[in-house]
């Protein structure tokens, strides 16, 4: 089973897990980011250029960069990292926001994250466990509209979240 996790990350946490991603292993690291929590966020490949196909989003004085994570684990393991999931959030309140989440299981297209009373992840419809946030909308890029030459000739703000890499292989999902 497939979960994609889209967290959204106040600059100021940002700049603590990207402290801690780079961190010299050699030396003691006694910061706020847990070692469990370091290995959530190694799970995001190619994070520069994934996060290339994302806009950032402005809040005030705030930046806030979209992390996407892919987890492809069993029941239990997955059980670990929703309760990790659950844990940054309750300790990052205001720096750290679950704004999505999605999951294949032999399904060609991804659905939203729900979980049945027994703890199994179901395609079943039912309340997400982690419902789109409002503020979704504000990462996808713009919609842009190339000519024949190649050159651009419209751009606007999308009216909904879309998927923004499936010429890179990513399944689409559903933002319903």
């Amino acid at each position: 089973m497939t979960i994609n996790v889209f967290l959204a990350l106040r600059d100021d946490a940002q700049a603590l897990i990207k402290e801690r991603l780079n961190w010299d292993e050699s030396t003691e690291y006694s910061g706020p980011v847990t070692n469990r929590q370091n290995k959530l966020f190694k799970l995001m490949q190619d994070r520069a250029n994934r996060q290339k196909l994302f806009r950032i989003d402005e809040i005030s004085t705030r930046r806030w960069t979209l992390w996407s994570l892919y987890f492809d684990f069993d029941k239990d393991i997955m059980l670990k990292i929703q309760a990790e999931l659950d844990d940054l959030t309750t300790n990052f309140p205001n720096h750290v926001k679950i704004v999505g989440a999605w999951h294949w299981d032999g399904r060609q297209v991804g659905t939203q994250f729900v979980r049945d009373a027994e703890g199994n992840i179901t395609g079943a419809s039912g309340t997400p466990t982690y419902p789109l946030h409002a503020r979704l909308i504000q990462f996808m890029p713009d919609d842009v509209t190339y000519d024949e030459n190649g050159n651009e000739t419209s751009r606007t703000r999308p009216t909904a979240p879309s998927d923004v890499n499936l010429a890179m292989g990513q399944s689409p999902r559903r933002f319903t």
